[in-house]
C-alpha cells in the first residue's frame, strides 16, 4: 500500500453514495475560499478553489449567528456546489496539499 493511503487519507474528506467498499462511488469535497457574495437573496458565492473560481450556495453555512455578508474570507468545504461547512485556514490549507499529493500519485 502506498504511504498516502494510510492516514493522511483519513484527514480528506470523503462522502460515499453507498458504501466504503465501493470506492468508484465517492464524491470528494474540496476546500475553497469564499471571495465574493454574488447574491445575497439566494445564498451564492465565490469560491476560489486553487486558483478555479465557481459560484456555490452557501445556504448550508449561514444562520443568525453568521449571516451572509459576514462570509467573505472564510475556508469552507465544497460539494457538488454547496459550501457543506466551514474549516479553519490551517485544515484548508493541509487538505489542499494532500489532494495535490494524491493526485500526483494518481498521475
Amino acid at each position: 500500500m502506498h504511504p498516502l493511503a494510510t492516514q493522511k487519507w483519513i484527514k480528506i474528506f470523503f462522502y460515499f453514495s453507498k458504501s466504503l467498499i465501493n470506492l468508484r462511488k465517492m464524491c470528494l469535497g474540496i476546500p475553497g475560499q469564499i471571495i465574493e457574495i454574488t447574491d445575497i437573496v439566494n445564498k451564492l458565492a465565490t469560491v476560489n478553489i486553487s486558483g478555479v473560481k465557481r459560484e456555490v450556495n452557501i445556504a448550508c453555512i449561514v444562520d443568525e449567528e453568521h449571516p451572509v455578508e459576514s462570509c467573505i474570507g472564510d475556508w469552507v468545504l465544497v460539494h457538488v456546489g454547496f459550501a457543506m461547512n466551514r474549516l479553519d485556514e490551517e485544515e484548508a490549507t493541509e487538505t489542499l496539499k494532500l489532494l495535490q499529493e494524491v493526485a500526483a500519485v494518481m498521475n
